[in-house]
């Protein structure tokens, strides 16, 4: 199961758009078969501009397709806070997506789920905050690129130079 962050969503865009409506119909099949989970807080920062893309009108269509909760359990979310909660800057406005991609991660994980976050965030920026990479290790989570998340579900690759 694939846990999808933000970060994967927009990094999406840069698949050539010839391949986009497939990509998306499979990402939607994927959703509608309980393969990919995500909290409404991606939903939220994907979908929530004047005029959303690709990305933000998929990720509100398939809102109420989602066969995972899009809610967290707030007592596991204190735990991942506890464990990695640097992953938020101090002056992070509204509500951050990332600690409720780790909870949702780590309760489908501790209800047997075999899990993987797919995020881009991999650089960590001392002391401002953690990347997602570091908090996914702290929390024993498995992370993937969305190159890697692409590869595994014999999707389209992304164009060179796209991957960091």
């Amino acid at each position: 199961m694939w846990v999808l962050d933000t970060s994967c969503l927009i990094q999406l865009k840069l698949v050539p758009i010839t391949h986009h409506w497939e990509l998306f119909r499979q990402l939607e099949d994927m959703v509608v078969d309980a393969a990919i989970a995500m909290p409404r807080q991606v939903i939220r920062e994907i979908s929530s501009i004047a005029f959303p893309d690709v990305p933000g009108a998929w990720g509100k269509g398939v809102e109420g397709k989602l066969q995972h909760p899009t809610e967290v359990d707030y007592e596991l979310l204190g735990e991942v806070m506890d464990a990695a909660g640097d992953v938020l800057e101090d002056d992070s406005a509204g509500d951050p997506a990332d600690p409720y991609v780790l909870t949702l991660a780590l309760q489908l994980h501790r209800g047997e789920f075999q899990v993987t976050i797919v995020t881009e965030d991999h650089v960590d920026r001392p002391p401002q905050k953690i990347s997602m990479a570091t908090a996914c290790k702290r929390l024993k989570l498995a992370r993937n690129s969305t190159a890697e998340f692409l590869k595994a579900i014999d999707g389209p690759s992304l164009p060179p130079g796209a991957t960091k």
